[in-house]
């Protein structure tokens, strides 16, 4: 998280690290090395600079009950610009507040309620049983490469119920990409990873896009049919652009918690 804090506010330990750059280069070589090295140094709440902005981080439970309370959370411009350009804009659940992010999550939670997953667990079996198959009949397999397929295959199936083919193979590789993109710094010149990732991330949505219309269309037993179907507190439903955000930020998401 981010925070403007006032310069008389109490701040936890932790390092500015250079000026300008801050500590992101030793973020963006390894986050999770990072992450824990100041851990053992400073504890569960520490403070730093990545791309040029003041940046508490918390881990753990515990540091994070304050923020139980909606009251005490604004997500708007909590993230850096170039991350929420990759999450798919300020329009996406992530970075909206009050009325609208509970309007956003009343139709976002109807594709994640408990209802729904207890409907997605025999697709994803399925895919598990079919994925441990073929990595025991292959004898040698590259994990890192089979676990973002079984992710995205997963996913795609119980949210958009989108086929194994080509357009998998397709949405992995764009996943990556951004994914990559994430920790680089955000230098949107050509041939960096944050551009490719730009870039991947908007095919990325005009694929999405298409989803949503071909669910407009037919009718579909998914987490994307779940999300267009529900009302929000007033009684509109979510539009087509932002449930194709809402469908990058979820396999995101996804990708990068479990791959």
């Amino acid at each position: 998280m981010t925070t403007d804090t006032l310069p008389s506010a109490p701040r936890p330990p932790g390092s500015p690290g250079l000026p300008g750059l801050g500590e992101t280069l030793a973020f963006a070589k390894d986050p999770f090395a990072f992450v824990q090295e100041r851990r053992v140094r400073y504890g569960r709440v520490f403070r730093t600079n990545l791309l040029g902005r003041s940046t508490a981080v918390l881990i753990g439970p515990e540091p994070f009950e304050a923020f139980y309370d909606p009251q005490n959370i604004v997500r708007d411009g909590s993230n850096p610009q170039s991350v929420q350009t990759l999450f798919g804009g300020a329009g996406v659940i992530n970075n909206l507040d009050g009325a609208a992010h509970a309007m956003r999550k009343q139709s976002v939670s109807a594709a994640l309620s408990r209802d729904a997953i207890e409907t997605y667990l025999p697709v994803m079996t399925r895919f598990v049983d079919a994925a441990f198959a073929r990595w025991t009949d292959a004898g040698e397999i590259g994990w890192n490469d089979e676990l973002k397929r079984l992710v995205i295959e997963t996913l795609g199936a119980v949210f958009a119920s989108i086929e194994p083919g080509p357009d998998l193979v397709a949405l992995v590789k764009r996943c990556e990409l951004i994914a990559a993109a994430f920790t680089a710094l955000p230098i949107p010149l050509p041939g960096t990873s944050y551009t490719k990732g730009v870039r991947a991330k908007d095919e990325a949505l005009a694929y999405y896009r298409a989803l949503v219309r071909a669910h407009r269309d037919a009718s579909y037993d998914d987490g994307l049919a779940r999300l267009l179907a529900a009302p929000s507190a007033n009684g509109t439903a979510i539009g087509d652009a932002e449930a194709a955000g809402e469908l990058n930020h979820l396999f995101l998401a996804g990708f990068i918690v479990f791959a």
